[in-house]
């Protein structure tokens, strides 16, 4: 009653809103009385944190357009000239004549200008400029984020995870998206990325850290677009074919998406184990050399800007993909000294569809606040088919099973956020959410010998309720933001024949969050951060969904799988571009894969699997550097995680260092070449003993006739990221390997097309958990 009680008051506030004034701002940038024709325009805060708007010169000129009144800091940067900045107070219409001062070095009757920094340290923050820098030159946002300090994706791109921080919720602007919407996404379409440590409690408690993806702004209205291809080399050739269009005229806006990709990828892992009270050792080489993978993405959206504050939109993403693979296992079993060796093909058809629409409206209350309601429907389905034949010691391939599995997921999402401003920089913002959700699982295993048939129906109903509140101020040198979120969240799981539940859960928690900055001078601050979030399983992980691996393994899902709870501190000190920071966490429940033995069907299963506790600590430095033409940055963070669990036994915890360090080298305007490596040590954490990787990718981008981007690029160029565990828990003793398929010859053409106004299209995605989906 109080959630709705709240959303109908703020919606009856609408009923006294009104406009507020904007003005429009443009100016004349021009050298020695002639126009300067290249050249970058940023809009800024006035404490230069946030990018209020970015566009290109255009014949000498630039033209902002409904701005709100208020304070701004104006910046002007060409090729070969010296940046120009210049404070801002807009109360009325400005016109501005800007005079750039040349700036150029001569080495070697060479000249070198001047370039952007694509990597730059804010506030402890990382923030990677993609336009106009050698991060533009990439095919697509997957491919970009792997090039990026610290992110990790994994082999079959569909997570993303920060080092330290885990799985990272991602934004576009303030807007939440899900990983197949920022697939949707092109590079041209991306100004920055913004890597968020410390995420206020504005964002969903799974937000241990975010990435934020700011939007470019463009100009002129009309059409514009790109087609880029992409032909890339790693095991088996690999095509990337997509492009987009946005079409603005005035007030209304519309943009569209498309890519095929003709994916032929590569995976192997294998294990050494033994489980010590059956006197049992296994070994196996799992391989899949040739999936055939046509996708298919789309995206699109309309967005009507009802006044400079007001809008509606609408939005749909959808991916829909089929692979057909034989998964090939080589494995040799001992048991009570007797010793087989086995080979397992699996036939396999799997079919994967992806949607999600929402609709967004956002109300300015003038001088009481602004309200933001949406609504959004999303659905995941996969099916998949296998048949599954053995060779018993050379004896001849025999059919055992068939195996017929599909996964569905249904989730509907509403939103309401208010916020509101006060004097001396005081901001409330409070907001309440729904979710819910319907899986299910259907499975018909069939099998040869002896024959049998077993249907199996799992259905599982979760209801997310939440509200949030914030407040954030600054007085004197002191700025905070502080907030607490609350959920209460019902889940309901079984087998449909079963009249017994096996999930019944009603759990209430509190996610408090807290930030205070103290700013010594305009170069050196210090910030304080506690933040308490959780990290909940995808619903694939808690289906009943299972894979067979040979006779005697198999990896299942976990129905029981509960959340991970972490709490968190972390102190940082920034100086200029420079940062040093310590933190130190605390999780409960922490999920890992291991192996368990079923005494009951006598074979091994692996499977997600809550532990007791996990604890780290890190050290982190991150250091830009600029020379000339020469950008660089480098992340160093030294480390140390403990996984403990009753069921295990551990080593003991032995530090660790990730370093990433990252070149650039402009050489002109139409020429700009990439070098970046990165790596960590081997380490003990606790249950498990992980091997060292250092990775190393280089790329060169040529710009022809303007409008044509081409790209060469080569990763992992020695073919080193290989990812080893050891543990030994519930009575197994296992050694891992998972092999990759990052090695990468790359060649990428982009071409864009036409000129469009100033885009302003605005979408937030209000389902809190797209990326539980797949």
């Amino acid at each position: 009653m109080l959630k709705k009680g709240i959303t109908i008051l703020l919606i009856t506030i609408c009923n006294t809103l009104s406009a507020q004034d904007s003005y429009n701002l443009k100016g004349l940038v021009s050298f020695q009385h002639q126009l300067v024709n290249i050249g970058d325009v940023l809009l800024l805060s006035v404490n230069e944190e946030k990018l209020i708007e970015y566009i290109e010169i255009e014949k000498g000129s630039f033209n902002f357009t409904d701005l709100k009144k208020g304070a701004y800091v104006l910046k002007v940067s060409c090729l070969g000239f010296k940046e120009f900045k210049k404070a801002i107070t807009l109360d009325k219409n400005t016109d501005l004549n800007i005079e750039l001062t040349e700036s150029t070095t001569e080495l070697d009757e060479v000249e070198i200008t001047a370039s952007k920094r694509p990597i730059e340290n804010s506030n402890g923050n990382i923030i990677i400029n993609v336009a106009n820098t050698i991060f533009s030159s990439e095919s697509n946002p997957i491919d970009l984020l792997s090039k990026l300090p610290k992110i990790q994706i994994s082999n079959d791109r569909e997570s993303i995870n920060i080092i330290g921080k885990g799985t990272a919720l991602i934004y576009l602007g303030n807007q939440k998206i899900s990983l197949q919407e920022l697939e949707n996404l092109t590079i041209n379409d991306i100004q920055s990325i913004e890597i968020i440590n410390n995420p206020s409690s504005k964002y969903e408690a799974e937000g241990r850290s975010v990435i934020l993806v700011h939007s470019k702004f463009l100009n002129k209205n009309g059409i514009k677009g790109t087609v880029s291809e992409t032909a890339s080399f790693r095991k088996n050739y690999n095509n990337y074919l997509g492009g987009n269009i946005n079409f603005k005229q005035n007030k209304f806006e519309f943009k569209f998406n498309a890519a095929f990709n003709d994916l032929h990828p590569w995976e192997s892992n294998g294990s050494d184990y033994a489980i010590v009270n059956k006197n049992i050792e296994s070994s196996y080489l799992v391989e899949v050399d040739d999936t055939k993978r046509p996708q298919f993405i789309f995206g699109g959206g309309i967005y009507y800007q009802i006044n400079s504050d007001d809008y509606f939109s609408l939005s749909s993403t959808l991916r829909s993909q089929k692979d057909e693979f034989l998964i090939k296992t080589n494995t040799t079993n001992t048991e009570n000294n007797i010793e087989d060796y086995i080979f397992t093909l699996s036939d396999n058809d799997d079919f994967r569809f992806y949607s999600s629409t929402n609709l967004n409206y956002n109300k300015s209350l003038k001088n009481k606040g602004n309200l933001f309601i949406g609504g959004q429907y999303s659905f995941y389905n996969k099916e998949l088919g296998s048949d599954i034949a053995n060779s018993l010691n050379d004896a001849g391939l025999i059919s055992d099973q068939k195996r017929l599995q599909d996964f569905k997921v249904n989730v509907f999402s509403f939103k309401v956020d208010f916020e509101k401003e006060f004097v001396n920089k005081l901001k409330l913002e409070i907001g309440t959410a729904m979710a819910i959700t319907d899986a299910k699982t259907d499975a018909d295993l069939s099998t040869i010998d002896p024959i049998s048939n077993t249907l199996s129906n799992y259905s599982y109903k979760e209801n997310n309720y939440a509200g949030y509140t914030q407040l954030s101020g600054k007085t004197g040198k002191f700025s905070f933001t502080t907030g607490v979120r609350a959920e209460f969240t019902e889940s309901k799981g079984g087998f449909v024949d079963r009249d017994t539940l096996l999930i019944d859960r009603n759990i209430v928690k509190f996610f408090p969050k807290a930030i205070v900055n103290f700013e010594i001078d305009s170069s050196q601050t210090l910030t304080l951060n506690y933040a308490k979030s959780i990290i909940r399983p995808n619903f694939t992980n808690i289906s009943s969904v299972s894979t067979y691996i040979n006779p005697y393994l198999e990896f299942n899902r976990n129905i029981e799988l509960n959340p991970t709870i972490i709490n968190e501190i972390s102190f940082r000190f920034d100086f200029k571009k420079y940062a040093i920071s310590a933190s130190y966490f605390l999780k409960e429940g922490p999920v890992f894969y291991n192996l368990a033995y079923d005494g009951v069907s006598e074979i091994s299963i692996m499977s997600p699997t809550n532990f007791e506790k996990e604890v780290g600590f890190s050290l982190e430095f991150v250091v830009p550097l600029k020379y000339k033409f020469w950008n660089s940055t480098t992340v160093l963070n030294f480390a140390t995680n403990k996984v403990s669990d009753g069921n295990a036994i551990g080593f003991k915890a032995s530090p660790y260092v990730y370093l990433y360090t990252s070149h650039q080298f402009k050489i002109d305007n139409t020429l700009s070449t990439s070098l970046t490596s990165w790596g960590y040590t081997k380490h003990k954490e606790g249950v498990y003993k992980r091997n060292g990787v250092f990775v190393v990718n280089a790329s060169i981008n040529k710009k022809f006739l303007k409008n044509i981007d081409a790209t060469i690029s080569v990763n992992d160029i020695f073919k080193t990221i290989r990812y080893k565990e050891s543990y030994n828990v519930n009575n197994i003793i296992a050694n891992t390997i998972f092999y990759t398929d990052m090695s990468e010859l790359s060649f990428s053409i982009k071409y864009a097309f036409g000129k469009l106004k100033k885009s302003v299209f605005k979408n937030k995605d209000v389902d809190d958990n797209l990326n539980r989906i797949n």
